[in-house]
């Protein structure tokens, strides 16, 4: 085990890699015209093909606010929240095996559980609200309408799921190793 001078200096730091996921998510909002999938057929066929594995993205574009548009960005963020996840498991799990965060204790354990099972309810939650929400309402237009607030939901929607998902495995994987200290206290 490394002392505490030890651990904060070999500590990851992945903080930047979120931040820059953040900001390419509202870069990629601002940026992205509304007519890019009318001009271009292969764009229109990868959306179809994400929509086949995120079927929130047909409840989206059926909203019809800005549907091209938002059905674009919304592919584009969940084939981005893959890479996402996966920098996000990582780096969280190489905190608990390379002992630069303390193993969980059973309380700790059940409190993570819970709260990244409710995160990912609360999040697929949020993807099965929309389909009932109607067009018509304001809350509805400004969330898919204006951008800064569309890039803030798409931030708790897509990427919010993947971090909540990633956490939901690390404290799981980090029930074997509490049964074992456990059994050998006894």
């Amino acid at each position: 085990m490394l002392g505490p001078q030890a651990l904060k200096e070999n500590a990851p730091t992945q903080d930047w890699t979120y931040a820059c996921f953040a900001v390419a998510v509202i870069v990629l909002g601002w940026l992205l015209p509304a007519d890019l999938l009318g001009k271009h057929e292969s764009l229109r066929t990868f959306c179809d093909l994400v929509a086949t594995v995120v079927p929130q993205i047909d409840i989206i574009t059926k909203l019809g606010i800005r549907p091209d548009e938002n059905r674009l960005y919304y592919s584009i963020l969940w084939l981005f929240s893959v890479p996402f996840f996966l920098v996000f498991y990582i780096s969280a799990r190489a905190n608990f095996v390379q002992g630069l965060a303390k193993p969980l204790s059973l309380s700790k354990l059940v409190a993570a559980t819970l709260f990244a099972s409710f995160g990912m309810a609360f999040c697929m939650f949020l993807w099965y609200g929309i389909g009932s929400m109607s067009p018509s309402q304001a809350k509805t237009r400004a969330v898919f309408s204006y951008p800064v607030v569309r890039e803030v939901a798409a931030l708790i929607l897509v990427f919010g799921f993947s971090a909540c998902l990633a956490m939901l495995l690390i404290v799981l994987e980090q029930v074997p190793k509490l049964i074992r200290r456990r059994s050998s206290r006894a």
